[in-house]
């Protein structure tokens, strides 16, 4: 209860300080500097890359970017409107880990057992997200997702090595956010969004299901960003950037169940789990190729720092994600944006690809 209480007072604290910000002069171009039709749509929000980490820590956040509508004149939802947009992106997994049974004097040598555990893992994501303008410069929103995860593990540990395949189907974690475009007296220059956005533990968790039966839909952590984007315009591109910082909440009284493995007895414990936090980057362009049409390149950077466990800090959870984003956003009759867009990962903790769709209207 206490926990819970301490995001209801987090989420409440930064809505009111957008809110003081969004009591600013509402920004906006001065009457003499039309829009221009060439004006690039830059590329949609960001969300999670359909990752779930296995362990305790959380996947790194993909950095954010500006919302597809997003022209000249208007960054976000204006007064009183309201955006739907449908999302549905597919993410590919794989990675291969080296056991050794024995002594290594590698890459030369290896006296002992060679063993190759690999794992793949495919995740499809279908989303709802809603947006409603509260003041022509501040924006909120709620996003829901769906997802369906498959992987298939090999045991080479096993006597005869064996395949596992695990799937699930169900809820994921559902989001908030709020998103203020800041005031600026410059008639030029870059325009700049603060946003602060809460991430809750609706879905399964690792805790909660049996890894060896079941795979998680969730990170089992609730956490908390705030960042910041800028973007300049030169028509007919645009080029945006930005920075951010997530917080994952402490986890009290997990319960752990651990088997001995010679004599087959279960323990029960009860641990505290507090995942590292994340800081992220970004940087792309956005280039309209005519008035319906524009493409776009990102790349973004996440690094995540290490999950504790009762204080203790555990071995290999600091995580680096990178992933080099190549889009196009194409405007329908009705002036909607669909946007398609593929990303590719730069390390071993990012999905080796995702292929992402998106299709936003505006009522």
């Amino acid at each position: 209860m206490r926990t819970h209480l301490l995001y209801t007072i987090t989420l409440v604290v930064g809505l009111m300080c957008l809110g003081i910000l969004a009591r600013a002069q509402t920004p906006a171009l001065p009457a003499d500097i039309p829009a221009a039709s060439g004006t690039p749509a830059l590329p949609p929000e960001g969300g999670d890359g359909g990752a779930t980490d296995d362990g305790a820590t959380p996947p790194p956040t993909v950095t954010p970017q500006l919302p597809a509508s997003a022209t000249r004149s208007d960054l976000l939802v204006r007064r009183g409107a309201k955006e739907v947009e449908l999302r549905l992106a597919y993410s590919h997994f794989s990675k291969n880990t080296l056991f050794i049974d024995g002594v290594a004097m590698l890459p030369v040598l290896v006296i002992g057992e060679v063993a190759v555990e690999s794992v793949r893992r495919d995740v499809l994501i279908a989303s709802v997200a809603g947006r409603y303008g509260i003041r022509d410069n501040l924006e909120v929103e709620v996003k829901v997702p769906f997802r369906y995860q498959y992987e298939t593990r090999d045991v080479p540990q096993a006597d005869p090595p064996q395949q596992m395949s695990l799937s699930a189907l169900g809820l994921g974690d559902i989001e908030g956010a709020a998103y203020v475009h800041l005031a600026s007296k410059r008639r030029t220059g870059a325009r700049w969004i603060a946003n602060v956005s809460v991430k809750s533990a609706t879905g399964k968790d690792i805790f909660s299901i049996d890894p060896d039966t079941d795979v998680p839909l969730g990170t089992g952590f609730w956490s908390t960003r705030v960042g910041v984007t800028g973007i300049n315009i030169a028509d007919p591109g645009a080029v945006f950037w930005n920075v951010g910082y997530t917080y994952n909440w402490l986890r009290t009284d997990i319960r752990v169940v651990t088997e001995d493995a010679q004599t087959g007895d279960q323990f029960v414990s009860y641990v505290d789990i507090k995942p590292g936090n994340t800081f992220d980057v970004g940087a792309g362009y956005a280039y309209a190729i005519n008035p319906r049409m524009s493409v776009n390149t990102g790349l973004s950077i996440s690094f995540n720092g290490p999950t504790r466990s009762n204080g203790r800090e555990l071995a290999n959870t600091r995580l680096t994600s990178a992933a080099l984003r190549l889009g196009a956003v194409w405007l329908t009759e009705r002036k909607f944006p669909v946007d398609l867009a593929v990303s590719i990962g730069l390390t071993d903790d990012s999905p080796d690809f995702t292929v992402d769709w998106r299709h936003s209207y505006k009522f």
